[in-house]
């Protein structure tokens, strides 16, 4: 696997502790795409800075892929959760499961355009590690703002921290490592 590519920082950090359930209620609770939530956060550890239009371009690349596709399949995906009839059932979950399975393989084509996204955006770098992380924060919580219909509360923040904090221990982490 590629540890420098979006795809595995966006599994590795989405199995820190809190994260899924960061990801999870800024998805419910603020319509925000976790795909498009880890690109921002990984461009901002590869150094690369984005520009509101850059992401901008990044939402109108994406959108008709994420709303169509990967959106449609996480609705099917909870709609089996509680019905129609027959489900649940144990038929009905061992669908739900492959449904989930496909969801999943189509947000990894999604975060494959996003990868193009990345490396065509300029590099910038910073002199410290706080800047670093501050910067993922800034650019986590812009994004999140942008997508969500009202002021995000301090439990958004909270997810907002939690995300960014792993984002950057991951970074911090890779650099060191290499």
């Amino acid at each position: 696997m590629d540890h420098d590519s979006l795809w595995s920082f966006a599994t590795t950090v989405y199995q820190e502790k809190g994260v899924a359930a960061a990801c999870l209620a800024l998805q419910s609770q603020c319509e925000t795409d976790i795909p498009m939530l880890f690109a921002v956060a990984f461009a901002c550890g590869k150094d690369k800075k984005q520009l509101e239009e850059d992401v901008i371009k990044l939402q109108r690349l994406t959108r008709p892929w994420q709303t169509n596709v990967v959106k449609a399949l996480r609705q099917i995906r909870t709609q089996l959760k509680i019905g129609p009839h027959p489900a649940p059932n144990t038929k009905t979950n061992e669908l739900r499961e492959k449904v989930k399975a496909v969801e999943l393989a189509a947000e990894k084509i999604q975060i494959e355009m996003m990868q193009s996204w990345i490396d065509d955006l300029k590099t910038i770098h910073h002199k410290n590690s706080s800047a670093k992380l501050l910067m993922i924060i800034e650019s986590i919580t812009i994004f999140v703002t942008a997508n969500c219909d009202n002021v995000i509360t301090p439990n958004q923040h909270e997810h907002i921290y939690c995300i960014g904090g792993a984002a950057f221990r991951h970074i911090h982490k890779s650099r060191t490592s290499s």
